[in-house]
């Protein structure tokens, strides 16, 4: 796996990172520059690339120098897609360097039986009423 590292600890640059999560394979890094590039400054990105296979990892990490403009492109662009090249919506958070938090689970919600039109943007605003969301993802099979 590609190990991705942040630039701020290499330097005295602050950077603000967010999470791109949910890329599909035919998605590129110029792809991402170029819708990300319309709503902010960007300092780097990178898709996260199987080391040994060269293909995506479905994720990637997107930096900026302002914190304004990565609050821009959260609230912006977080559940962004288009019919050409973004197939399923992309899913941005703040990027989270705790583990514990990441693989524990704790704070996870688990639904079921949501009604079939619901998506995640509608999902995150129907429970961003209650507090802070980080992320959520609706899934569904072939049958719903």
């Amino acid at each position: 796996l590609l190990c991705y590292s942040n630039d701020s600890k290499n330097s005295n640059t602050q950077l603000y990172t967010l999470y791109i999560g949910d890329l599909t394979d035919n998605i590129k890094e110029i792809d991402l520059y170029e819708v990300f590039s319309k709503y902010a400054n960007i300092y780097s990105l990178k898709i996260c690339c199987d080391l040994i296979t060269g293909k995506s990892l479905g994720y990637g990490y997107i930096n900026f120098k302002n914190i304004k403009d990565a609050e821009i492109v959260l609230e912006k662009l977080n559940f962004y897609y288009d019919e050409k090249n973004f197939y399923y919506p992309l899913r941005l958070m703040w990027k989270n360097e705790n583990n514990f938090l990441r693989k524990s689970g704790f704070g996870n919600l688990f639904i079921k039986n949501i009604p079939s039109l619901f998506n995640s943007k509608s999902l995150f605003a129907t429970f961003s009423i209650f507090g802070k969301v980080i992320s959520c993802k609706v899934i569904s099979n072939e049958d719903g």
